[in-house]
């Protein structure tokens, strides 16, 4: 990449965007052509742009439902039809039966205003049988790349995220301050690239922030430039793992204790006696104990068939490609600079202790800076996993948070539940994977193969779905 492209791009990284967008229903009706029924198809929430407010995602399931009642008002058409949702629209599509069903059981119901204000609201017989009818008229809920059970970067809340990225910034920001603390004599020997934009903290950040594709890492920015509390950005605050939204509409996961035998192994002891110590061995059990995700309390009704598609492509930048080709390879080559520059910076530091004078400029401490600055560059990969949260994901939703079990095997006992067995699709694990898409590149309709396990999974929906 040529030096004043690279300039130009790490001014653009650390511009902050700004959040204009309202919340409105994201649902679009597809004919049904080939497939065995038509379905509405739930959009994923813009990251990038959007105001965010304090009445949830469940508002957004009351917008979703007023606007597929509107159509089917308008077209005087109440047929069977499909749900199929990617990203944030995963949860909500796989949200909306429970949401429905509840509703129809219910004499009151509690909606939020925009200000997340609550408010009880009674509903009539004809409400209910509203709400009914059109859970009735579900045959199937898919999820693709679904954020279904929270963004695993929001485990842990706000403060473990901030915690993450501000002490990045920090490694940065010492990298170049380290950079810039370089004799003036040697200087001259680096190519270095103007490191105003990132003298500055808050700039480091904005920079390190921006790294991250907007369709990954987009969700980032009101957590740092605008909000501090989580309830302000409700939307975010229903996709942190077992929120409360999550646990009243999809599951509960906990943490599983479970024990597994290694092994036998000879345990010694001795039995004293009148005549002294007697040894003796008997053979015994060892174990290893470990903690697995289980998904228990599942929320989505029983006789409702739902699919799982799930993206596998791990790799966080290459979700910079859907707006340009060459992101991707702008964002790596500018860390590869970057890492040179703090390589070579931390090798003066070297020199000038060397030197002697580097013994009371503090260029031993600015070494070290700018070697983790320069390792922090080098393990960009690395960086976006801790992001996200998991080693197996799309790029933004780890693996295991983009299905609800079908099963769960305790591996110590052999004891297998079925939390969630009305799950169709191709593989008989309860999920299809997609090792080639990223969590922005897979709900696209060019995707042929991921078409296919569509019209895969509604076929059989159609024996599935219990009434």
């Amino acid at each position: 990449m040529k030096k004043s492209i690279l300039i130009v791009y790490l001014a653009i990284l650390c511009s902050v965007l700004p959040l204009i967008a309202e919340a409105v229903a994201r649902v679009d009706f597809i004919a049904a052509g080939t497939k065995p029924y038509p379905y509405w198809k739930f959009e994923g929430f813009r990251f990038d742009s959007y105001t965010p407010s304090r009445a949830g995602i469940e508002s957004l399931l009351e917008l979703e439902h007023s606007a597929i009642q509107d159509k089917e008002i308008k077209n005087s058409n109440t047929q069977k039809y499909a749900l199929i949702g990617h990203s944030q629209g995963g949860l909500r599509v796989l949200a909306y039966p429970a949401f429905l069903k509840k509703r129809s059981e219910s004499t009151e119901i509690t909606v939020y205003d925009k200000n997340g204000k609550p408010e009880t609201v009674s509903l009539s017989e004809s409400d209910r049988l509203r709400y009914k009818a059109e859970y009735d008229n579900i045959q199937a809920v898919i999820t693709v790349s679904g954020i279904d059970k929270g963004l695993k970067a929001l485990d842990g809340g706000l403060g473990r995220l901030r915690s993450v990225i501000q002490n990045d910034a920090m490694t940065v920001y010492l990298g170049v301050n380290g950079v810039m603390r370089i004799d003036p004599g040697l200087m001259v020997i680096l190519d270095v690239i103007p490191l105003t934009p990132l003298l500055e903290l808050d700039q480091t950040r904005a920079f390190l922030i921006g790294l991250i594709p907007d369709e990954a890492g987009g969700f980032i920015k009101p957590l740092f430039y605008k909000y501090t509390n989580i309830d302000d950005v409700a939307e975010l605050r229903d996709m942190t793992p077992n929120s409360e939204f999550i646990r009243k509409h999809v599951a509960t996961t906990t943490d599983r204790m479970v024990r597994v035998p290694i092994g036998e192994h000879d345990v010694w002891h001795v039995t004293w006696t009148i005549f002294g110590p007697i040894p003796w061995v008997t053979r015994e059990m060892a174990y290893t104990f470990f903690t697995m995700k289980e998904d228990v309390e599942v929320k989505i009704p029983p006789e409702m068939p739902v699919g799982y598609i799930v993206g596998r492509n791990s790799n966080t930048l290459s979700m910079a490609n859907v707006k340009d080709p060459n992101n991707e390879t702008y964002v790596r080559a500018t860390c590869f600079a970057l890492q040179n520059l703090f390589f070579a910076a931390g090798n003066l530091h070297l020199a000038q202790v060397g030197l002697g004078f580097g013994l009371i400029n503090g260029s031993v401490t600015s070494s070290s800076e700018c070697f983790a600055a320069a390792t922090w560059m080098a393990t960009i990969d690395a960086q976006m996993t801790e992001i996200v949260g998991s080693t197996e994901s799309d790029g933004l939703v780890a693996k295991e948070n983009q299905f609800v079990q079908k099963q769960f095997r305790d591996p110590g006992t052999g004891v297998v539940t079925y939390p969630h067995d009305n799950v169709v699709g191709s593989d008989p694990r309860g999920y299809t994977e997609f090792p080639q898409y990223n969590h922005a590149n897979i709900f696209v309709a060019t995707n042929k193969d991921v078409d296919d396990e569509y019209v895969i999974m509604l076929q059989q929906s159609v024996k599935q779905r219990k009434r």
